[in-house]
């Protein structure tokens, strides 16, 4: 019965981890592991109770319901007739215990059902590898870090439009997508820190769309030179802060020289940035410009390759011959 409950909770709960073949042969072995775990569990205690003289278990087993259905006489003390006098002696154990044994089987059909809908390639593609099979970026060395991050890096422009197109033509590349993202040193509420500003173009309705507090619109964020903050809770966790709507930031900045401004805080988001790569500030184009001038803001390339996995699979065998 549980592994039938099992079954069903697990359909409902996760009805795209769901194989019927798979549940059939999952429950088949379940059953007999636990047919087999019951009579080792119980083996011991009936070779004990076996021991016992049938008179003297008679004076704990026997309640005079057996005389009365014409089966007095002495049993042989197998897993099954002691299981039989134990749910006599006790019907609220007896329920506990199935109880307990149905719940079991519901949580193991549930996890099953989980792991087996669970798909590694999907898992190792979140993130900034859902859409790409490589990453050309900067190695900015977190140990020794910067004030203004990789910003050294991209003043000499290594990611260049000239490295983009030597990227594209390369064989089974399909595309190359750019991040633009530029760095400073944040002060705010006594906090100061290094981060990233990803940049925000007209199109980019996917954090205009967010459910923020504040104006996260694109005319108002570049009216303003406001920035937004996602994911606002890890951003407090993290540097001990807890940003408020109008409020302003100190940036200091580089691009060849060193800047400082203050800038609006236009808008506050919980959620996650909404694309792959997004840090959890954000400026608009417009903005970046301002502060930034004509600098390479490229901070990574994202290159997709054409049928990837067919042709991982047929390296490999090329490999195996």
């Amino acid at each position: 019965m549980s592994l039938i409950l099992g079954g069903a909770f697990a359909y409902l709960l996760q009805p795209e981890g769901w194989s019927t073949p798979g549940y059939l042969a999952t429950a088949a072995v379940t059953g007999v592991f636990g047919f087999f775990a019951v009579q080792i569990s119980v083996s011991k205690p009936a070779a004990l109770a076996a021991k016992v003289s049938p008179i003297e278990a008679s004076r704990d087993l026997w309640d005079g319901r057996d005389a009365r259905e014409g089966d007095a006489k002495h049993k042989k003390l197998t897993a099954f007739v002691m299981a039989r006098l134990g749910q006599r002696q006790s019907y609220k154990k007896r329920r506990l215990m199935t109880a307990s044994i149905a719940f079991g089987g519901i949580v193991f059909m549930i996890a099953a059902s989980y792991l087996y809908a669970w798909d590694a390639m999907s898992f190792s593609r979140e993130g900034v590898f859902s859409d790409a099979e490589y990453m050309v970026s900067y190695q900015y060395n977190a140990h020794n870090p910067s004030a203004y991050g990789p910003t050294d890096m991209q003043l000499k422009g290594h990611l260049s439009e000239e490295l983009k197109e030597q990227l594209s033509t390369l064989p089974h590349v399909r595309s190359v997508r750019t991040e633009n993202s530029a760095f400073g040193s944040i002060e705010y509420q006594g906090a100061v820190w290094s981060d990233g500003f990803y940049r925000l173009t007209r199109d980019s309705d996917a954090y205009f769309q967010m459910n923020a507090e504040g104006n996260n619109s694109y005319d108002y964020l570049c009216e303003s030179d406001g920035i937004m903050i996602t994911d606002s809770e890890l951003v407090s966790g993290l540097n001990g802060i807890s940003p408020q709507v109008g409020d302003y930031i100190t940036l200091h900045w580089s691009d060849g020289a060193e800047h400082t401004a203050k800038l609006e805080i236009a808008a506050v988001s919980t959620d996650l940035a909404p694309v792959k790569g997004g840090y959890a500030f954000a400026m608009t184009d417009q903005t970046m410009e301002k502060l930034w001038g004509d600098m390479n803001t490229a901070s990574a390339f994202y290159i997709s390759v054409d049928d990837y996995e067919n042709m991982e699979n047929r390296q490999k065998k090329q490999f195996v011959r």
